[in-house]
């Protein structure tokens, strides 16, 4: 599934960050969401595992769109 959404086609223009480390919880994605913004989990420090348990909440919680903030946040040897 593909999802698109723009800035200004949200009810309420707000977007939340996906700070990693835990502080973008399931709860506090799909609340933003519930309420119209964007929001965000933060992924970078997350297990694979972890973060399909984590979609998987949001997805129950909201059938709004979200995203997903993953990062490297090393350079990994090729």
């Amino acid at each position: 599934m593909e999802s698109k959404i723009l800035i200004t086609e949200l009810d309420k223009p707000i977007f939340l960050a996906g700070m990693a480390g835990g502080i973008t919880t399931p709860d506090l994605v799909a609340s933003v969401c519930n309420e119209g913004g964007f929001g965000q989990i933060g992924a970078g420090y997350m297990t694979p595992d972890a973060l399909a348990k984590d979609i998987d909440q949001i997805r129950q919680m909201t059938t709004e769109p979200f995203g997903v903030n993953l990062f490297v946040p090393e350079y990994p040897a090729v």
